[in-house]
């Protein structure tokens, strides 16, 4: 679906917006031809002009969107959908909806430095480490502390990751551990 959500921005500002046919005259031919998109539909046409390399071969190579954040950023990650990222520095995490740009939350509080964040593989868990030694859960929908901080690490926790059924932390530090 996320090669039809980028299909319909991309176009959706052009004048091929306008006439359906169109869309597929001129704008199909020119997409990326290993997406969803383009192998499922393309087939269906007939008498249509074949583009061996256009701009938008380049297109995944080059930036997309670059934001600009009010705090040094020390790790981001992803939300398994794509749809989100999370991103944590100086005493900062932000979520952000990556189609709008929104930030969804932010939270600046006590916390210390984030060194590492990461989202659970069901989008509803982000797991931060940070330079006070803690390890934190927050709810990915609203930003609040799912439960206090994780205490263990001698050092500043540099590293964390979701097990793939999203039921198990796993940490490293700068104490030279490694935590499950």
């Amino acid at each position: 679906m996320d090669d039809v959500h980028r299909f319909l921005q991309y176009f959706a500002l052009s004048a091929c917006k306008n006439s359906t046919p169109h869309i597929y005259i001129s704008a199909l031919p020119f997409w990326f031809k290993s997406g969803f998109v383009y192998k499922n539909y393309f087939p269906l046409t007939q008498g249509l002009i074949t583009i061996q390399e256009s701009s938008l071969d380049y297109y995944k190579k080059s930036l997309i969107v670059e934001w600009n954040t009010k705090f040094e950023i020390h790790s981001v990650a992803y939300s398994s959908d794509g749809n989100y990222i999370i991103y944590g520095g100086c005493n900062h995490i932000e979520l952000k909806s990556v189609f709008s740009g929104n930030t969804l939350w932010s939270i600046k509080d006590d916390i210390r430095t984030i060194l590492c964040i990461a989202i659970s593989p069901n989008g509803k868990t982000i797991v931060s480490g940070s330079e006070d030694n803690m390890i934190r859960l927050w709810d990915a929908l609203t930003g609040n502390p799912i439960e206090k901080p994780f205490i263990g690490h001698d050092d500043s926790v540099t590293s964390v990751a979701f097990s793939p059924d999203g039921t198990t932390i796993l940490s490293g530090s700068e104490d030279e551990t490694i935590r499950l």
